[in-house]
């Protein structure tokens, strides 16, 4: 009869323990309401948020009556909004918020190395000295006498 009563217990404590583990992966993927910008899990441990309490009231009480984990986002984004997810889903519009940032830095990297290629080859263009240029006579005259004052010191 001990080792009964032991062994539901354990299995009690197993299930409040998985029924937990699965409420706070459920409310990690939840943003709370009240505009914290936290998830409904963080919110709820580190404030005394009226918001996020009613949420995890209800994810508890769906996860007791045993309905699955996509079903229970099913139905908070039913009665709360599409806001209520933490990270957007991945079709339709916000198929944008997944896809734009990497296309943006792709994208960034091309231009800034065009435009990297052109300055350089505009440098390389406008650095090399033209043989034709003259020097004006009178500072050519000049460089000349300080040429041959410079030569008579050594």
């Amino acid at each position: 009869m001990y080792a009964f009563v032991v062994r539901v217990a354990l299995l009690f404590f197993i299930l409040i323990g998985v029924g937990t583990a699965q409420t706070n992966d459920i409310e990690r993927g939840l943003s709370c309401q009240c505009g914290c910008g936290m998830t409904v899990a963080t919110c709820v441990g580190a404030m005394d948020c009226s918001a996020a309490s009613k949420i995890d009231s209800e994810v508890r009480s769906l996860v007791k009556q045993g309905i699955a984990k996509d079903q229970i986002y099913a139905f908070l984004v039913k009665t709360h909004g599409e806001q209520i997810l933490a990270a957007p889903t991945k079709r339709g519009f916000n198929l944008m918020a997944w896809v734009l940032p990497f296309i943006v830095i792709i994208a960034s990297g091309i231009i800034l190395y065009l435009l990297l290629k052109r300055w350089d080859r505009n440098k390389q263009v406008n650095s090399k000295p033209s043989r034709e240029q003259k020097l004006d006579p009178d500072y050519e005259k000049q460089l000349d006498e300080e040429l041959k004052e410079y030569e008579s010191w050594s």
